[in-house]
Parts: C-alpha cells; structure tokens; sequence
C-alpha cells in the first residue's frame, strides 16, 4: 500500500481551517509551525534539502496534537516535549478510537496544566499524557480530584475525524487504515491483549448495551 503523503501547504492549510486561522495571520501560523519542526517536531519527519518537507497520517496527527496544547496555552517546548513522550499512550488513544467496537465512544486525552512546568522539580513535572474513554476519564477525575486540580482535556476521536474532513476526506478509509497500523505498532497493542480486554470491560460496564 502506497503510504498517503502531504506537503506542508496542504497540512498548514487543514489545520489553519480546524483552527479558524484569520487570513491575515496565516503567515504567523505558519511561522508557528515551522518552529514545531525547528524544535525536532515531528521526530520522525524528515526534511531534504531541495525536496518539499511531506507528512505521512501519524505525523499530521501529531502536529494536530501539538496545536490542541498550544490552545491550552503550553509553549512549544513543553509541547513537543509532551508529545513526544507521550507517543505510546496517544497511540493506544488512537487504536481505541479506531476500533469497530468502540465507534459510539468518544476517546479523550487529558493532561495536567502545569503553565510553571519549567519551574517545577523534575519529580513533579508531567512527563506524558493520558488517552481513555470518557467514561473512565470521568472516573479517573471523581478519584483523584483531590491531588489533581487542574486538568485539560481534549477529545482523540473528534481530532481524527476532523482531519479526515479538512485534510483527508477523499481519502479517508485509506488514512485511517493507516493511521491505526502506526498506532497499532507504537503503542504496542499487539502485546497489551489483557489492557484491551479491561478497556473493553469498563466500556461494557459503563454502556450494557454497547
């Protein structure tokens, strides 16, 4: 299967739309953008001198990762930082999005907002982000509300879908197809068959009927 590649117009231009980018700022979005890529973001993203810069699926989820921080108010560091080192868990987040069974539960991704991060002791930083269904979300929150008391969310499946309908809706079974073999690898999911099954027991729990 040939792998569906974009360049960096087609992806700026999909995400400027999901981000309802004014058109006389796109220059500084796009500016914005590049610095993502300055930083070493997407690590997997490979640059030739004299050849336009392409993004395969994971990467373009990845950069629309990165923008859902930066409106959080995380600087670019720390967001790519995240990003990076959470790469496992968003990818278990976009393999339950992407599974069949699943397709009436939305997946969401949560992080703490830590804007003092850089100041913080190496021990209490967040060092990665956290992908589940929102039922267990829900739960996760009700138990730790007492240690957590900042916390920011946004939803995995609503980011697929959107990129599908701005950046790849003529292509869209194809794009994640291929998106799930990328998150099937990176977050291991072929050896996780008792976390899949607890997954898909809480989901049970929470909906009887789904």
């Amino acid at each position: 299967m040939t792998a569906l590649t974009w360049t960096f117009g087609e992806v700026e231009s999909a995400l400027s739309a999901m981000h309802r980018i004014a058109s006389d700022r796109r220059t500084a979005f796009q500016a914005r953008l590049k610095n993502f890529h300055r930083l070493g973001f997407p690590p997997s993203l490979q640059s030739l001198k004299g050849r336009p810069t392409t993004y395969e699926p994971e990467q373009v989820f990845m950069m629309a990762v990165v923008l859902e921080l930066s409106q959080f108010g995380v600087g670019p560091e720390r967001a790519a930082r995240l990003t990076i080192e959470s790469e496992e868990r968003l990818a278990e987040g976009v393999f339950m999005a992407l599974d069949p069974d699943s397709a009436d539960t939305t997946v969401w991704c949560s992080l703490t907002a830590n804007a003092l991060d850089d100041l913080m002791s190496g021990d209490q930083r967040d060092h990665h982000m956290h992908c589940m269904v929102l039922h267990r979300l829900l739960v996760s929150i009700s138990s730790q509300h007492k240690r957590i008391g900042r916390i920011a969310c946004f939803s995995i499946s609503g980011l697929i879908e959107q990129l599908v309908d701005y950046l790849a809706k003529k292509h869209g079974p194809t794009f994640l197809e291929q998106l799930g073999v990328w998150a099937r690898a990176a977050s291991h999911a072929d050896n996780k068959a008792e976390f899949w099954a607890a997954i898909k027991a809480e989901r049970l729990d929470a909906d009887p009927e789904a």
